[in-house]
């Protein structure tokens, strides 16, 4: 899931833009370019955040309309291979695109914000306690009361922190709106989400006072250790899910014991439309 780390990077960038690197505007547009060779719908969320931050800084006049405008020129360069390929297919992809927005069951056909704000609740509470919802948002809650309260006596967060924290807000935020404002949300789009969550909510922890800090530290780290544990020991048994690595290297095996070190096509065990692992597997 490279979204993962690209939006670390744009988040990085632009963290360093607002305290006073201009040129991080212009660097932050290639990990947005690079998204939209990997996953569009996510990197869509990107360029939407990606402008209201460039639209914030004019008006607060920390970023003039030459960077601006660079940002953008920098970005459309990651376009280039789109067109050439719109170009060699026929505008397929363009046409594609618009049948979701004419369709009556097209991707913009519908909202579906409600189970998207459950999707984020759920990831919020999986930050600090992974194995029961209302106690990880509890939790959560608590840690929010905290950190208002620790501001109110006068606390003054770390810049970075602060920067860091707002940018990764805004940026959910804005993937609340676009992923809700239509049906064609799927999670492994906004994979982003909980690791900038959990960081932010780890850097900003980090703020409080040191038995505070202590305390809801060992919890999340207690909890996303358990459920770590559970998940790779998953990947090592031999189970009915196809997806289990185990399983995967055993249907690997019993590809090349059947071929008695003849050649053989992948494919003919394998349907094109599951052959991510396999590519990586088999050679």
């Amino acid at each position: 899931f490279v979204l993962v780390p690209l939006s670390f990077i744009l988040i990085f960038l632009l963290v360093g833009f607002i305290q006073g690197k201009k040129i991080n505007f212009i660097l932050a547009a290639i990990p947005i370019g690079i998204g939209f060779h990997l996953e569009i719908a996510g990197s869509v969320a990107f360029l939407l955040f990606y402008s209201l931050i460039g639209f914030w800084a004019i008006y607060k006049k920390q970023l003039g309309f030459k960077f601006f405008v660079g940002g953008f020129l920098a970005l459309s360069l990651f376009f280039i291979p789109h067109l050439i390929s719109e170009l060699k297919s026929g505008f397929s992809q363009t046409y594609s695109l618009l049948r979701e927005f004419k369709q009556p069951e097209g991707a913009f056909s519908n909202i579906q914000f409600l189970t998207f704000t459950k999707y984020l609740l759920g990831q919020i509470s999986q930050i600090t306690f992974s194995h029961n919802q209302v106690v990880g948002n509890f939790l959560f809650l608590a840690f929010i009361l905290e950190m208002v309260s620790e501001l109110k006596k006068g606390k003054k967060l770390n810049k970075f922190v602060k920067n860091f924290s707002f940018l990764t807000l805004v940026l959910i935020l804005i993937t609340w709106i676009f992923f809700g404002s239509n049906n064609g949300w799927r999670d492994w789009q906004t994979v982003y989400v909980y690791p900038l969550n959990l960081v932010s909510t780890l850097l900003l922890l980090s703020q409080l006072k040191r038995s505070v800090y202590l305390l809801f530290l060992t919890v999340i780290f207690l909890s996303q250790g358990i459920v770590f544990m559970d998940r790779y020991r998953q990947s090592l048994v031999v189970s009915n899910d196809p997806s289990i690595l185990a399983n995967e290297i055993g249907a690997v095996d019993w590809v090349y014991g059947e071929s008695g070190g003849r050649g053989f096509n992948v494919y003919s065990y394998v349907p094109p439309a599951v052959d991510y692992p396999y590519q990586y597997l088999f050679w």
